[in-house]
């Protein structure tokens, strides 16, 4: 059974790892150490003179953390409705949309104008999807426990991966999102296990991922996704400098920044230094940092983050208002 600390932690980890990175998106290392004189970012830095985030405090969040909440608040108001998450981004969508890509901010302007789920999505291969998908993995793990048979647990598995299918073209109708994505919610849905067994992680995301490749049509792309996701068997002989160099940078394409933030993690799941090493990466250092630092709390619980990066989280109060709520609700 899914405790509560590792709701939490998956969470606290999404936010945190959002507020780490925010001041430091589309930097190099070069630019970090130039810019803040470290090499290394552990605590929330203030992103003074950032292209986007100029003006805002230390610790603040942005799309990933929004948009996480509103999944799962979708979740737990209405399970696998895809309505209810229409109605949720729109929602998000009102209150701000700094920090957005442009295909999200194109898709739920879309279903704000009248546009069904079904038909609101765009063409777009960046990581909105999967930085905002741990909400689902939980559900779909918490669910899928709850089976007392072998159908009922595939039943529910094929209902899961159909919402994720959906949820997916609702903003991105790609291919290598919706492979990439499907891929994210494995690594959740394993690491929340009570004895997760961190080294067949790759395995179980290769294969799941290269059975979504059937589950969309059309929209054929020249990068796959898949066959970056096999090298995550390899991830130990990548380090940070060879990860940068054959990721882009770890870019906010999906075909980078997925098996960038997963090779991070799987190269040390059980401490906080992943989210340290990734952000201090750079590039799209936020959705990274978001990604890790979910599987990190995902896998671990909360109290793999120190004090001082929760203390500092702003809205922290109200990150674990819904964690509790969306426990409450699959427990």
């Amino acid at each position: 059974m899914i405790t509560q600390s590792k709701i939490r932690g998956m969470f606290l980890g999404a936010t945190i790892g959002d507020g780490l990175g925010m001041p430091v998106e589309t930097f190099t290392p070069e630019k970090i150490k130039e810019k803040y004189g470290i090499t290394r970012v552990t605590e929330y830095l203030v992103p003074t003179g950032h292209k986007w985030f100029d003006g805002r405090q230390a610790g603040t969040t942005t799309d990933d953390a929004q948009l996480t909440l509103a999944v799962a608040e979708g979740l737990i108001e209405s399970g696998f409705d895809m309505n209810a998450q229409a109605r949720k981004h729109v929602e998000a969508f009102q209150i701000t949309t700094a920090g957005w890509g442009r295909t999200t901010k194109t898709a739920i302007r879309n279903l704000q104008n009248g546009a069904g789920w079904q038909t609101s999505g765009v063409n777009g291969v960046g990581n909105g999807v999967a930085m905002k998908i741990a909400p689902v993995g939980a559900y779909l793990r918490a669910m899928s426990d709850m089976t007392k048979t072998k159908e009922e647990k595939s039943l529910w598995l094929q209902s899961g991966f159909e919402f994720v299918r959906n949820l997916t073209l609702m903003t991105h109708r790609s291919r290598n999102v919706l492979c990439s994505t499907v891929g994210m919610v494995v690594a959740f849905y394993k690491c929340l296990e009570d004895d997760c067994d961190v080294d067949a992680l790759p395995g179980y995301i290769l294969k799941m991922s290269k059975a979504a490749k059937g589950w969309i049509t059309g929209g054929e792309e020249d990068d796959d996704v898949v066959e970056r996701l096999a090298l995550l068997s390899k991830h130990g002989e990548y380090d940070a400098e060879k990860l940068i160099a054959e990721f882009g940078g770890g870019s906010c394409y999906c075909y980078n920044s997925i098996p960038f933030a997963l090779m991070f993690f799987l190269n040390n799941p059980r401490s906080i230094d992943a989210l340290y090493d990734v952000v201090s990466a750079g590039g799209d250092a936020d959705t990274n940092g978001s990604m890790v630092g979910a599987l990190l709390g995902a896998l671990n619980g909360e109290e793999i983050f120190p004090k001082h990066l929760v203390d500092g989280l702003d809205g922290k109060d109200h990150i674990l208002e819904v964690a509790d709520l969306f426990w409450e609700a699959i427990k």
